[in-house]
């Protein structure tokens, strides 16, 4: 009894696949006669140009949590560290997403993140983990350069970070401007 009940079935499967085909074919055929060929558009008609293009100039951030965990390596600290508080708090207006709270990620680069980002990133510029790995800056530039960016520093480096620190005479804010030009730099932050 049971091998009729399964021949029944697949029988009706097969049936019902059958005429889902035919039907598709014949929906398929009428369709496609009623569009201009792609290969032969009609003559008077101009192809399209491309949709748009993306400027070279167009800058990506990295997901939101790429960029905290490079804090946590430039820094040795845990994400969870108090001194990334100002950061997790401004987490969706720098970028991050939350689908269950309908926010999409948002990687553009604009001056309001970028200001948000640079007051999120003095509190680690002032951290006793910045200053226990960095001491003093530009001193141990070339460290901070190899944990940030993967590289060392080069003279367009020195000269660039020489250049805009000439007029600081204060450590400490010498210390804090570089820190922040390091933490904020499209290196750290783009792609």
């Amino acid at each position: 009894m049971r091998f009729w009940i399964l021949c029944l079935a697949l029988g009706a499967v097969g049936c019902g696949d059958g005429q889902l085909a035919m039907l598709q074919d014949d929906a398929t055929s009428n369709f496609s006669e009623s569009l201009p060929s792609a290969q032969n558009p009609p003559a008077d008609e101009e192809p399209l140009p491309p949709a748009f293009t993306l400027p070279r100039e167009y800058a990506q951030l990295l997901p939101f949590h790429v960029r905290m965990k490079k804090l946590a390596s430039v820094t040795g600290a845990d994400t969870q560290d108090p001194m990334f508080d100002l950061v997790i708090r401004n987490r969706y207006g720098l970028g991050d997403h939350n689908f269950g709270q309908g926010v999409g990620a948002d990687l553009t680069w604009s001056a309001a993140k970028m200001s948000v980002w640079v007051r999120a990133m003095q509190p680690v510029c002032a951290s006793e983990a910045m200053r226990n790995r960095y001491p003093s800056l530009p001193e141990h530039l070339n460290e901070l350069a190899v944990a940030a960016y993967g590289r060392e520093v080069n003279q367009e480096d020195l000269e660039l970070v020489d250049d805009a620190i000439a007029d600081v005479t204060d450590p400490e804010q010498r210390y804090e401007a570089i820190c922040l030009a390091m933490l904020s730099s499209m290196e750290f932050v783009g792609r």
